[in-house]
């Protein structure tokens, strides 16, 4: 070749001269641009992600002066007491509930057309409403004028006759509109001929006649009720004896609780004097009235910059701390004795199923109080308290209570535990849907099918949380817990479901909402699939299920994996939804309910953040806790990730 072609050739694929701006081309231009927005996003994480962990670490060192100061002002052992009343209030509860419908099933029938009778009321109240405020606002104007007499008291008694004859007339007209099905409050649906005796009896009564009827049945409810305590009258005896067993106890509890509180007090005034001490003094620099330095002076001398004792703090502690275990032991003895009279069965049902689990509430109970009671004996304010002891209550604490005026408490196990339930209930929901999904329209479907199932399954992204958060409170928590009613699925654990925000019903939109995440990822590793992998499978005999089951998604299911973990990371970190309809009760499952847990309410990590950021003072203990379960949220959410790109990774090459 000669020079002069390979020259030309040369300046062919050489830059051409164009625009310029500070010695770059258009081509500079575009990549420093780029480039330098992915190093300012970069900073930005960074300086979040920095903000968010001097936040968050900062909970540490003022949570552990709380728990020094809620063990050196007594306090901590007050707690003893008072998580032994709550011990033992779980057996009164069990026991009063048992005793209480069992006189309840003695008049059940009575109280059902009672319930029926009360609800009436409602609908009648609720469709005269005025007719009644015009009989009301008559009598009140024809009692002001009964002092004054004359003409204008026989208007106003006019006004008021014809008030109550319209009311009379509205209550007669409204009585002809309602009918059996108009009742939705109460689950009793008595016949015909008892419910037009309940609205006859109402009716008469809302026209201030007498009512027989309901009268004999209040009667019949009272007569039956005792006749039934009568003769379970050992029960009830018993049930009263055991709440008032525990009287000791919660008087030695509240005088304590009293003294420790008012030593928490001393602490608190403590940690904010010099502050106030400052306060003040700047205050009477910065006034120029004489008076009023001299006192802003004397009240800032005034201030005791000295920390309290805790050996004088918990004197009151120790002196009681005898007649506490006295009290204790006797407290056992008795509801041991006592509950040796406690029947074993009933003529109710509902009270023999409570009666069943009886002996399982006093082996926890007395397990627990023997727990507490070696904790009060062990105790000691000067036992001393490390940092790890402020991890360990954070991390493993089985209590989230704030605001409280006695002490807030910081535990992530209630938050954690019900954010974990909702994930994986919305994970077990959505990974076989979204997974099957994404093979059928990859592997199965025609164009058609195509062109219709995924964008369809995708556009469930557009719908906002807030939206479907309404629809579970509106549509599917009322349809979740009437269809828990039906008879045929009390085998179900959980059912029939008494609330209709709970765990199950947020980890159904989780799934709803992850499904297009999963389905999207891995129907994308199933197009990474080499085409000749499929090929030489069918050339080789396999049927096209074969091919894909034992083909296809083996080689993608590295991918089918990451796509998995990076929805689990969507699903953990939601909290619209969650915040809505999970019921925000914050308490720890009661596991041993089994799968029944799934149908309580519960709270979660997102939800806690959402709802009391906002009101909490910055800067305070309340604000760095919640800062801390955000750093727990961002560390488990970053090591989904990196776990979903180290499988893509370490797997993606091999297939």
């Amino acid at each position: 070749m000669s020079k002069t072609s390979t020259s030309g050739e040369a300046r062919a694929f050489r830059k051409r001269a164009g625009f310029r701006l500070l010695g770059m081309d258009f081509q500079d231009i575009i990549r420093h641009f780029f480039g330098g927005n992915a190093m300012v996003a970069i900073i930005v994480l960074v300086l979040i992600s920095a903000f968010l962990a001097k936040e968050a670490f900062f909970f540490f060192p003022r949570h552990l002066e709380e728990l020094r100061a809620y063990r050196n002002t007594g306090q901590e052992y007050v707690g003893y007491l008072d998580a032994e009343i709550k011990a033992h209030r779980k057996i009164t509860s069990q026991a009063t509930q048992a005793y209480n419908l069992q006189l309840r099933a003695a008049v059940k029938g009575e109280l059902a057309l009672q319930e029926v009778a009360q609800e009436l009321k409602g609908i009648f109240r609720e469709k005269i409403v005025d007719e009644r405020k015009a009989v009301k606002d008559t009598t009140e104007k024809a009692g002001v004028l009964e002092f004054v007499g004359g003409e204008a008291l026989e208007v106003a008694l006019k006004e008021q006759a014809q008030a109550e004859k319209t009311l009379q007339v509205a209550i007669e007209e409204t009585a002809k509109g309602i009918f059996l099905d108009s009742l939705v409050r109460t689950e009793v649906r008595p016949g015909p001929g008892d419910f037009d005796k309940i609205k006859k009896a109402v009716t008469r009564e809302l026209m201030g006649e007498e009512t027989p009827w309901l009268d004999e049945l209040a009667a019949t409810i009272t007569r039956k009720q005792e006749a039934s305590a009568e003769k379970y009258r050992v029960f009830g005896d018993t049930v009263n004896e055991l709440v008032a067993a525990q009287a000791p106890l919660e008087d030695l509890w509240s005088g304590l609780r009293k003294t420790t509180a008012e030593n928490r007090d001393l602490v608190e005034k403590a940690r904010t004097a010099p502050r106030r001490k400052k306060a003040l003094e700047d205050g009477a620099r910065l006034t120029d009235d004489a008076d009023k330095k001299a006192q802003m002076l004397a009240k800032a001398a005034a201030v005791q910059l000295t920390e309290p004792n805790a050996d004088e703090m918990t004197q009151e502690v120790y002196a009681q701390r005898d007649e506490h275990l006295v009290v204790r032991k006797a407290l056992l003895e008795q509801t041991r004795e006592l509950a040796k009279k406690i029947p074993s069965k009933v003529s109710a049902q509902d009270s023999n199923e409570l009666l069943a689990k009886m002996p399982k509430v006093l082996a926890t109970f007395e397990k627990k109080y023997s727990h507490l009671g070696e904790q009060a004996e062990a105790w000691s304010h000067k036992k001393e308290i490390g940092m790890w002891h402020s991890v360990v209550t954070f991390f493993l604490g089985t209590e989230w209570v704030t605001n409280s005026s006695w002490n807030d408490v910081y535990g992530l196990m209630p938050l954690f535990s019900g954010s974990s339930m909702i994930a994986l209930i919305a994970i077990f929901i959505a990974v076989p849907f979204s997974v099957a999904a994404a093979i059928y329209v990859n592997q199965i479907a025609g164009p058609v099918e195509q062109n219709l199932i995924k964008p369809t399954i995708e556009f469930i992204q557009a719908i906002p949380s807030i939206v479907l958060g309404f629809f579970g409170i509106v549509v599917l928590g009322d349809f979740l817990r009437d269809f828990s009613q039906l008879e045929f699925l009390a085998w179900i654990p959980g059912f029939p479901m008494q609330e209709r925000l709970n765990a199950l019903n947020a980890g159904l939109l989780l799934a709803f909402m992850s499904i297009p995440t999963i389905f999207t990822l891995a129907e994308d590793a199933l197009n990474n699939v080499p085409k000749a992998y499929r090929d030489a499978s069918l050339a080789l005999g396999s049927t096209r299920l074969q091919t894909i089951l034992k083909v296809i998604v083996p080689t993608a299911l590295s991918g089918i994996v990451a796509a998995v973990l990076l929805g689990f990371g969507r699903i953990i970190g939601e909290t619209m939804v969650v915040l809505l309809v999970a019921g925000n009760k914050i308490a720890m499952p009661e596991f041993s309910g089994g799968l029944g847990i799934l149908t309580e309410p519960t709270h979660t990590m997102t939800g806690i953040i959402a709802q009391e950021t906002g009101e909490v003072e910055q800067g305070s203990l309340h604000w760095r806790a919640l800062f801390m379960v955000g750093m727990v949220l961002f560390t488990i959410s970053l090591l989904l990730n990196s776990l979903a790109q180290g499988v893509l990774k370490k797997f993606g090459s091999k297939s």
